[in-house]
């Protein structure tokens, strides 16, 4: 115990911002911080910590002058117990061990084979440091076990080569490699509470092969996230209109209809996830509140469903056994059906498990919100996009892209905004009215047919390729 506490004080002291250093720090959608980069006075990275939702602290990592991991590095559970411990010497992993690992009742089995294959491809790496590609591999485990610093670090390597070499490959290929890397980025950035980075890369995957449904399922799912209902749903309906029972994409319409509440099309969507619940453990890392049970719970309450409800939430429950979510949902069933006692029970367990600091309120606004009449564009006949519910018709404007960059600034003509000179992308239109500014974003996605032909040939060559193996 006096050993965990010294060592703690230690990392507490050891990345203090000190004199001359700089810090970056991100936030979660609740305001909590995600992550925190401390640099140098060269500017370069001297160590980064990584948060829980919570508060609590989840990745430790440092580095050395050139920016390599160096020294030991750790990655904790929710409730301050060491899972991973790593350690570096300038860039070179020497050991590596887990000790708490957190898995649920449904994923454990995949959890400890994604661990089994982070271990053979290290031991790889040593023979064959060259080989780009289990670099790749690498990061998807490491994200799959939420070890997102160092999945993160794997895919810039691997963005940043690709991105340099266009040899050997055929542009299929080379945009199926592109959409690959840029994909597991922007979960990365999603899980490290980056909304700007993991939008972008998400659309960046999207433009390099849109004919995949996965990619559009991501994005879709991702809009959802961040509570753009109207983008979330035209990308998850794409992916549906390819695979009506595309068990992700089925979760993320449950999801967003249950946020408009339109309650029965998501439950519509939400049975269809039970037909093959077992790819949603066998893929994603077990940590959301918000998995098919709990989603199906909370849209059987609202529907008055409690018998159904309850079932479903304690089931929740069972399979991961701090999900504050359901246990709030349970609260509020109890409330309903006069049982004070449980009503009170679940929700104080529901606090304990972080339920106001993890999900707290929901961002929606009410039907006075400034808005766009449309904020997908779609084809070249739609050169502009309208404000609505703004007192003004002629108003300064700018627009930028995800990273920040100014594209345009200009005055609007009856509430029209000119956007017939942007390429296809995820963009922000900006409007500062005295004190108060609003940011709405929109996207150009105007798909070259003849591309989308040969895209189409190009991936059913690939499976049939792929079959003959």
């Amino acid at each position: 115990m006096l050993r965990n506490i010294i060592f703690k004080l230690f990392i507490l002291l050891a990345t203090t911002n000190l004199v001359g250093q700089k810090t970056k720090i991100n936030y979660f959608k609740n305001k909590q911080i995600s992550y925190q980069r401390w640099y140098g006075t060269d500017n370069l990275k001297d160590s980064v910590k990584v948060f829980y939702k919570t508060g609590a602290l989840d990745e430790v990592f440092y580095y050395d002058d050139k920016e390599r991991f160096h020294g030991r590095c750790l990655k904790y559970t929710n409730d301050g117990k060491v899972m991973t411990e790593w350690t570096f010497h300038h860039g070179k992993l020497i050991y590596r061990k887990d000790l708490n690992l957190v898995f649920t009742s449904k994923n454990k089995k995949y959890i400890l084979q994604n661990v089994a294959n982070v271990n053979k491809i290290n031991s790889l790496i040593i023979e064959n440091p060259r080989n780009q590609k289990l670099y790749y591999s690498r990061a998807s485990y490491r994200s799959r076990l939420n070890n997102l610093i160092l999945a993160e670090n794997d895919l810039i390597r691997f963005k940043e080569i690709l991105q340099q070499n266009t040899s050997n490959q055929s542009d299929y290929s080379r945009r199926t490699s592109l959409s690959n890397c840029y994909d597991k980025l922007a979960s990365v950035y999603s899980k490290l509470g980056h909304k700007e980075l993991s939008l972008y890369y998400h659309f960046e995957a999207y433009l390099q092969l849109p004919v995949n449904g996965r990619l559009n399922y991501n994005l879709g799912a991702n809009f959802s996230f961040y509570e753009y209902p109207d983008l979330a749903l035209h990308y998850l309906y794409k992916t549906t209109a390819q695979s009506p029972k595309h068990t992700f994409a089925n979760w993320g319409l449950a999801i967003t209809h249950l946020n408009l509440k339109n309650y029965s099309k998501a439950l519509n969507h939400i049975n269809v996830c039970f037909n093959n619940e077992e790819t949603l453990h066998k893929l994603t890392t077990g940590a959301s509140d918000k998995g098919i049970r709990a989603t199906k719970g909370v849209i059987s309450y609202h529907l008055k469903e409690y018998k159904q409800a309850r079932k479903n939430l304690c089931d929740a429950v069972k399979i991961k056994k701090d999900n504050s979510y359901a246990m709030f949902y349970l609260s509020k069933l109890y409330q309903e059906k006069g049982n004070k006692l449980k009503a009170k029970k679940w929700l104080k367990k529901a606090e304990e498990n972080g339920y106001s600091k993890i999900h707290g309120s929901s961002t929606a606004t009410n039907n006075n919100k400034i808005t766009l009449t449309s904020n997908i564009i779609t084809n070249t006949n739609q050169t502009a996009i309208i404000l609505k519910n703004y007192r003004d018709t002629n108003f300064l404007y700018t627009i930028h892209d995800l990273k920040g960059n100014l594209i345009t600034s200009s005055t609007s003509n009856l509430s029209k905004i000119n956007v017939a000179s942007l390429q296809n992308g995820l963009y922000k239109l900006n409007i500062k009215d005295n004190n108060n500014s609003s940011s709405l974003p929109f996207i150009i996605d105007i798909q070259d047919q003849q591309l989308l032909k040969t895209l189409r040939t190009e991936k059913r060559k690939h499976k049939k390729r792929k079959k003959q193996k």
